[in-house]
């Protein structure tokens, strides 16, 4: 999640504002559908006994594992720093 952190000099650091952006609220409800998709997919399949290429199997695996690392990503690394 993007994080912006304002601070003023006179503020102490336990009083920090923590504030998600527009933009990334919206990368995240976005990541959060496809993965839902995704995951709603493959339990389907293993409910199912659904007869899946082993092809596709691996896309739907590989897209999961990318969505995966793409939110951990935004989740750890999209900090700003902003001082007033």
């Amino acid at each position: 999640m993007a994080i912006c952190i304002r601070f003023w000099a006179s503020t102490s650091l336990s009083e920090l504002e923590f504030v998600e952006s527009k933009e990334s609220m919206a990368w995240r409800r976005s990541l959060t559908e496809v993965r839902n998709c995704i995951d709603s997919l493959l339990l389907s399949w293993k409910r199912e006994g659904t007869v899946l290429s082993e092809l596709f199997k691996s896309h739907l695996v590989m897209m999961d594992s990318a969505f995966s690392m793409f939110s951990s990503i935004m989740d750890s690394e999209n900090v700003c720093l902003g001082v007033s």
